[in-house]
């Protein structure tokens, strides 16, 4: 599935601006902020979800774990 993006001027140069830093494509800086945004969302979901049930993981997590 493509996507695309429209972003400014000013954040286009500082990603290739990092990008050039890093020695990496701006693609990969922005595949990486985006996994690193949406790991966080997770987390901070879950850590809700523990705070309100106590659960950690539910029931079908626990079971598709344990058939790994």
């Amino acid at each position: 599935m493509a996507i695309s993006l429209k972003i400014d001027e000013k954040l286009k140069d500082r990603i290739q601006h990092l990008a050039e830093m890093r020695q990496r494509s701006s693609h990969w800086i922005m595949l990486e902020a985006i996994c690193d945004y949406v790991e966080r969302e997770e987390a901070l979901d879950a850590w809700t979800h523990y705070q309100e049930t106590g659960q950690h993981v539910t029931g079908q997590e626990l079971q598709d774990w344990l058939k790994t």
